[in-house]
């Protein structure tokens, strides 16, 4: 795989090969889990949405509205149909659930379609530092990542952040190689809309600020020269400020609205609408960004390791590297140094927040496999890269396959619409969702908690009429508190005085921190019927919880492992019968 190795046509059609490849990837499971498994982060999105639709008076009285800037959910708004229309006759079930998840839907739609982006920024980055063949590899480490693909699907900015801010790098790169106005305003622009996506887009000025410095600092240039890009410089500098307060302005309305409630904290402020604790800088999210690369991305994780100690070790033996090369890497290391140092020093910084860093890790990673066969013939140098793409391709190919699958929730659902009457009584711990038309009874009930269940908030807006087949008395708990409280010293014998027929139950384990759900579940195992379990991994008896994380720590299993014995995404539930005493075991 020699410099040589790859024609421009023959890098041109394997990017297009592996756009095509990531697309199959990521487009057929993008509607994993809706409407019924959503999550209350990804209700940011949804939110935004609805306030920019409804054109509400005070959308800053929702705390939505100002934790992310507005570019995706302006975009979303624009792509979505009428699901927020009135209905004039009624729909089935198929069609609402649809309906309900259709902006949840097109937001994914929108993340995938821009993360793909990410791709080609993946070997125009490496091909700075590589040759084409090794920036194709670059490229499908991208393709082909389970992280990039699992946060590309999903209603959030950061998989288009990822593609946004190294195209906006990209920019500063070819700005401080070719300065003119044009590559001034392409820089300008990818900033603003890396900016306008998410926050940490502000970091990409970082490389902007340095291809600047460099640009005036041209000592080849003559007096003429010098005056010519300075002015260019002033110009641009003007330019540049109107237009990213312009961003600022448009996309972040919530900084300049006097009603919107800010993030406190005792030890720090408010950033962007996230607080950011001062205390918190202990150098302990260095660890977060390993374990995260350690349990999805082994391979990227090994050949960026190479790559770093390579470059180091050929600047401690000053191996020579042309002027141009070394600049295009003090431009992009005005990004990728300061948001990686700000990443290893907070403690708060979770794993979605790795998504802009992925291309300039696949690139380094490229940069580390090229330097590993350097002195190899050209069929071993295709052999290796060919072999460190088998574990990405397998994982990525499953993730496929287990999304595909219908989810725990929607395989309870189909449960009770087999075996269960609309009028029993099914009570759901602790906020569970099923794909199930709910009874007028059920939905009574809901209270003030349609921010937690997403289908079921759904329903409350939807008259019994325009429901197309049966309604089933399915009961999640009203006021957490206060449910938890009613259920007492004898849970089982709470819910069987309120006339429950079945009860759905996470297979919650002896550290649940609602210790009187885990005396339920104890209760209903020794004393019901367990009538059916739905499980996301092989065989009966293993527990488990799918792309939901809490701590991540070295000793959990791989989820690039995991993957090859999942069958379906969902956490383990279990349905019992409380008329059905434990002696009559089913059958």
């Amino acid at each position: 795989m020699s410099s040589s190795s790859l024609s421009r046509v023959g890098a041109s059609c394997a990017l297009v090969a592996l756009l095509l490849a990531g697309f199959a990837l990521r487009w057929p499971g993008v509607g994993w889990g809706l409407p019924q498994q959503t999550y209350r982060d990804g209700m940011v999105l949804s939110t935004q949405v609805e306030l920019l639709r409804g054109a509400a008076a005070d959308p800053g009285a929702n705390e939505f509205w100002g934790y992310y800037p507005h570019l995706l959910s302006r975009v979303v708004a624009t792509c979505v149909g009428d699901y927020d229309a009135a209905l004039s006759e009624p729909l089935d079930l198929s069609a609402h659930l649809a309906r309900a998840s259709e902006p949840w839907l097109t937001a994914r739609q929108v993340s995938v379609l821009a993360s793909l982006l990410a791709v080609p920024a993946a070997f125009f980055v490496a091909r700075r530092f590589v040759s084409s063949a090794w920036a194709v590899f670059a490229a499908a480490l991208v393709t082909m990542s389970i992280f990039h693909i699992s946060f590309g699907q999903q209603e959030k900015p950061h998989g288009p952040i990822s593609a946004l801010v190294p195209w906006a790098v990209l920019a500063a790169v070819e700005l401080r190689r070719r300065p003119c106005v044009a590559w001034w305003t392409l820089a300008t622009v990818s900033a603003a809309l890396a900016i306008a996506t998410l926050q940490s887009g502000f970091f990409a000025l970082g490389s902007a600020g340095v291809a600047v410095a460099l640009l005036l600092r041209g000592s080849e240039l003559n007096r003429e020269g010098h005056v010519s890009r300075r002015r260019l410089v002033a110009i641009g500098l003007v330019a540049t400020a109107v237009v990213l307060g312009g961003t600022v302005r448009i996309f972040y309305p919530f900084h300049f609205d006097e009603h919107v409630e800010r993030a406190v904290v005792e030890s720090g402020m408010s950033l962007g609408g996230h607080p950011v604790d001062f205390a918190k800088f202990n150098f302990a999210g260095a660890r977060n960004m390993f374990v995260t690369l350690y349990l999805f991305e082994p391979v990227l994780l090994a050949l960026s390791a190479i790559g770093l100690v390579v470059f180091a070790v050929r600047r401690l033996r000053r191996v020579g590297a042309d002027v141009e090369r070394r600049r295009d890497l003090l431009v992009m290391c005005g990004f990728v140094v300061p948001y990686s140092v700000m990443l290893c020093v907070y403690e708060d910084a979770f794993d979605r927040f790795l998504m802009p860093l992925v291309p300039f890790l696949a690139a380094l990673a490229a940069y580390g496999a090229a330097a590993l066969v350097a002195r190899a013939s050209k069929p071993i140098a295709l052999a290796v890269a060919a072999l460190a793409l088998v574990e990405p391709a397998a994982a990525s190919w499953r993730m496929g396959r287990v999304r595909a699958h219908p989810d725990t929730q929607a395989q309870v659902a189909q449960w009770i619409r087999e075996n269960a009457r609309p009028e029993d009584k099914v009570y759901v711990y602790p906020y569970v969702d099923l794909p199930l038309f709910y009874s007028e009874a059920a939905v009574a009930e809901l209270g003030d908690d349609e921010v937690v269940l997403t289908w079921m908030g759904y329903q409350t807006r939807i008259a019994r009429q325009l429901k197309l087949g049966p309604a089933f008395t399915v009961i999640p708990p009203g006021n957490a508190k206060q449910e938890l409280a009613e259920l007492g010293q004898d849970p089982l014998g709470r819910l069987r005085a309120r006339g429950a027929r079945f009860v759905v139950i996470q297979a919650l384990g002896e550290r649940y921190r609602q210790k009187v759900l885990v005396k339920l579940r104890e209760q209903l195992s020794a004393e019901c019927t367990r009538v059916f379990r739905a499980s996301p991994f092989e065989g009966a008896g293993r527990n488990g919880r799918v792309w939901i994380r809490y701590a991540m720590t070295l000793d959990q299993e791989p989820a690039w492992w995991r993957l090859f014995r999942e069958v379906s995404v969902g956490t383990t539930l279990e349905v019992y019968a409380l008329d059905t005493p434990r002696s009559e075991a089913s059958k």
